[in-house]
């Protein structure tokens, strides 16, 4: 130490552009770095960003699906976290999607992409460019009971049903579904026809009838009426046959006959017949002798013990006590016939299980999907007209199978729907599921995938129907989204999306009280509906953020207020917000979901602004306006090609702002603990070409495999051109090299005017073996100037060297408390070193000046020499400190 020196010290507090600062003339002694690049703060000291890992990131499979060309980008990045539904320790199975805009791949520029598999198997859908015109905008991806939705605004997308299957399909909007290895759209269409019918099973003819009997009588056996028979229609009054035991071919007799030819009496002696002319219309067959003969019974009285017999014809023969049989059949009702007494009583029988009073039953039909339970919106409803049946069949004819492929393959059943025959055609009957009777859906039919009809013979009593209010048909509730979605979200348990259709419309979905067939999340009824003002322009992002769904505009942005269908709407709360898209905001999520959450995005104005419904704007983007605005500009191009994420890694917690930079990006970094931004360029040592990989995608796998085994809470990846790498891992897993980092300070002066000489720069530092010999490359160095200069075009560059007084060595055996993956506190770590730059002290050649700046520049290659290896960790720097000494000039006062 140089007598009578003074010392300020840099320790890494508030770093990078931002901090608190005292005043603009003076700042405080823990002074602000004016611009850190490639490097933040982390467990207390400056630590030098590694270069994005690629190799080794995960298992193989993790590569990019298709052969990437120079012109792709990476639209949007997801982490779809499939998890098992049987094995409840199992992690999640991560898997990449990707969406990539790649003109140099000839009908299939825009790609989404599942990188858990290889080359054109991964392709999860493409969607080629019409007149050189991108359609898609970059995809939103949602994960909804364990499936992942995806919309990207572009129509008829083609997707395999199966990952890596030849057969394709077109949809408008996504669902990737790997409980059951298949892709679809979301929705289904409803029927756009109404089924026909005949009735059936029955017969016709005419029979005997009494009023107030219950019995239906044939002189012989028909044919037409059997123990199946369960009901009959007599004049157009429906009556049921008694079960069991309605149908009779056998009828108990006594006594004998008499009778005379020629007349058309006929007594039977000893013997009464059943009240009520129940025996009208049956046949007494006699049998005395050659006499026999058979003669219908018209009418009988009884008396005395015997029943008189008037015939249909007259007798031919005279009997005198000859024996005899009652022949025919009957039918037992369940109610007496109430109508005149006839013989010739035209009727309809019936041995099917539907009967009804009144008009006849409704009918209709929807597709059904057996795995995921959805459901389409019946087709339009069929009334049948015949009232007043007992005993029939509906014959169902022209049921319509989907035209669509993309339907019919998924939605492989029908579902037949019916009012309860009992009811009739009542006003109001709902329409229930026709069952097995063992309460299932077994009772279908079977669709297609290339049109046609088909039928359905409903011959099941109302026992079949699924009588249940959860299972009532959906009429107008299960209606398919209207076309493709530009933007998409998740809240309040519905889906809410704006149709490329209709972009001044949000659209949302039921929820499980409004759906109760079906799947919710894949039901939009047209009611389901709030509006932007037209003067907004259209809907051009949505986001979830905490408690609150947002919607941006063209003009403002605006948040859902509500909690369900009847009562949401949309209410303003930014006017900044214009032109935001879903990837120029992001959450910054808190502690709880109710109070701490906000939306971070960047304005139309080219700030970026923290936002929360409950108290408003805050701008935090001064400190890197120019940045910004340099890059920006009035080009809305630009604007829409910026990018935000917020990364939560351990203990860091950042945003994200990606920013186009000559042929890669740069990336701001915001460092929501100490407010303040810092400057990266990743890949930078890798591309050559003095810019970072133009990395425009971002999401965090949780529970990543890391490599050697084990797993890692939260891994941050990015995407540059379809590639995949990781950053922001601990020091422990990285497996990767450096970028060029430094920090560059405000100009300091150090708390007080006037001039002072700047006489030596200590760094504390993790490494500095190769201070005095070998590559620049592994050199800590640092730059000085004074004054106004600016670095690094004016000053010197100086190579500190490792302090040799033993007198002031950092201290050894864990001076300080704190402890670093298990080593003492970085100052006494075993690779800790102290370096100094002595600086100038003849008069030409001094350091001299009423303020300084610095830069410390960070080495840029990795050793694994001894004594200390530094092969895959970060550089440190823990500390600067600043000698002076002040100089006297002649006219000085104290200040």
């Amino acid at each position: 130490m140089l007598k009578g020196s003074k010392v300020v010290r840099l320790i890494p507090d508030q770093v990078g552009r931002g901090g608190v600062k005292s005043a603009s003339s003076t700042q405080n002694r823990i002074i602000d770095t004016y611009v850190t690049f490639n490097a933040t703060v982390f467990m207390g000291r400056w630590s030098a960003s590694m270069q994005p890992w690629q190799s080794g990131l995960y298992s193989a499979p993790y590569q990019v699906g298709y052969n990437a060309t120079s012109n792709a980008i990476s639209q949007a990045l997801f982490n779809f976290a499939f998890i098992s539904t049987t094995n409840s320790a199992s992690s999640p199975n991560n898997r990449l999607l990707e969406h990539i805009y790649d003109v140099g791949v000839s009908g299939k520029e825009n790609l989404l992409m599942d990188h858990a598999y290889f080359n054109s198997s991964g392709v999860i859908g493409t969607s080629a460019l019409n007149s050189s015109v991108n359609f898609c905008v970059p995809a939103t991806f949602l994960s909804i009971r364990n499936r992942a939705f995806i919309c990207w605004g572009g129509y008829q997308t083609t997707i395999p049903i199966t990952p890596g299957s030849g057969t394709t399909i077109q949809v408008d909007n996504i669902i990737y579904d790997q409980s059951s290895g298949r892709n679809y759209d979301i929705g289904c269409r409803a029927p756009l026809t109404a089924p026909t019918y005949t009735i059936g099973g029955t017969t016709t003819g005419t029979t005997s009838v009494t009023t107030n009997s219950n019995k239906v009588n044939n002189a012989t056996v028909s044919g037409n009426w059997s123990s199946s028979t369960l009901g009959i229609n007599l004049g157009g009054v429906p009556y049921v046959v008694q079960s069991p035991g309605g149908y009779v071919t056998s009828f108990s007799t006594g006594g004998s006959v008499t009778g005379t030819s020629g007349t058309n009496t006929i007594t039977v002696n000893g013997f009464l017949f059943p009240v009520n002319g129940d025996w009208n219309g049956l046949t007494i067959h006699t049998t005395d002798g050659g006499n026999a003969e058979d003669l219908v019974i018209q009418s009988y009285t009884l008396g005395g013990g015997n029943t008189t017999v008037t015939t249909k014809t007259n007798l031919t023969h005279n009997h005198a006590a000859g024996t005899y049989t009652v022949i025919g059949e009957e039918l037992a009702l369940t109610t007496a016939y109430t109508n005149a007494t006839t013989l010739s009583q035209t009727y309809t029988a019936g041995s099917g299980p539907l009967s009804w009073t009144g008009i006849g039953p409704q009918y209709a039909y929807a597709y059904y999907d057996p795995v995921t339970g959805h459901v389409s919106d019946v087709s339009p409803i069929l009334q049948v007209t015949e009232q007043n049946q007992q005993g029939v069949n509906v014959n169902l004819t022209n049921i319509a199978k989907s035209v669509h492929t993309q339907d019919g393959y998924r939605f492989s059943q029908i579902l037949i729907f019916r009012t309860l025959a009992s009811q009739g055609g009542i006003s109001g009957g709902v329409l229930y599921p026709m069952g097995n009777g063992s309460g299932s859906f077994n009772n279908t039919v079977s669709n297609g995938t290339s049109g046609g009809t088909t039928t359905f013979l409903d011959q099941y009593s109302d026992s079949y129907l699924l009588v249940n209010s959860g299972l009532q048909a959906p009429l107008t509730t299960n209606r398919q989204p209207v076309g493709p979605f530009a933007h998409m979200m998740y809240w309040d348990g519905r889906v809410w999306g704006s149709p490329v259709s209709d972009p001044t419309a949000l659209y949302f979905s039921c929820d499980s009280v409004q759906c109760p067939f079906g799947v919710p999340e894949e039901s939009f009824p047209s009611s389901n509906l709030l509006r932007i003002p037209a003067e907004d322009g259209k809907i051009t992002g949505t986001k979830l953020v905490g408690a609150y769904a947002i919607v941006t505009t063209n003009r403002y942005s605006y948040y859902v207020s509500g909690n369900n269908e009847l009562n949401y709407r949309l209410l303003r709360f930014a006017s900044t917000t214009f032109g935001v898209t879903d990837y120029q905001m992001t959450e910054f999520a808190g502690d709880t979901t109710d109070n701490s959450a906000s939306l971070v995005y960047l304005g139309g104005d080219g700030k970026i602004y923290m936002n929360s419904p409950t108290y408003g704007n805050v701008s935090m983007s001064d400190p890197v306006q120019d940045i910004l605005w340099t890059v920006l500009g009035n080009n809305q191009v630009q604007f829409s090609s910026v990018r935000m994420a917020q990364i939560n890694i351990g203990t860091q917690h950042f945003l994200l702002v990606s920013v186009p930079y000559g042929s890669g990006r740069n990336i701001l970094l915001y460092d929501f603990d100490r407010k303040v931004w810092t400057l990266h360029s990743p890949g930078m040592a890798l591309t050559g070409t003095g810019f970072g990989f133009p990395f425009t995608s971002f999401a965090t796998v949780y529970q990543s495999t890391a490599p050697g085994g084990g797993t890692i809470p939260a891994d941050f990846v990015m995407s540059s051109q379809g590639n995949i790498y990781s950053w922001f891992r601990p020091p422990s897993q990285y497996v990767s090299g450096v970028d060029p980092a430094f920090i560059y300070t405000f100009p300091m002066d150090f708390g007080h005017k006037g001039k002072k000489r700047l006489q030596q720069v200590r760094l504390y530092c993790n490494y500095g073996t190769n201070q005095e010999s070998g590559s620049s490359s592994l050199k800590w160095t640092v730059q000085v100037t004074n004054n106004e200069n600016v670095l690094p075009y004016y000053g010197s560059t100086y190579t500190p060297k490792v302090n040799q007084d033993p007198q002031y060595q950092l201290q050894g055996g864990n001076s300080l408390a704190g402890s670093y993956t298990g080593s003492p506190f970085p100052l006494d770590a075993v690779d800790a070193r102290e370096l100094v730059v002595n600086l100038p002290g003849d008069s030409s050649n001094a350091m001299i000046g009423n303020r300084f700046t610095i830069m410390v520049n960070f080495p840029t290659a990795n050793v694994s020499s001894s004594p200390v290896t530094q092969l895959y960790k970060s550089y440190e720097l823990y500390a600067v400190d600043l000698v002076y000494e002040d100089l006297a000039e002649p006219g000085d006062e104290s200040l």
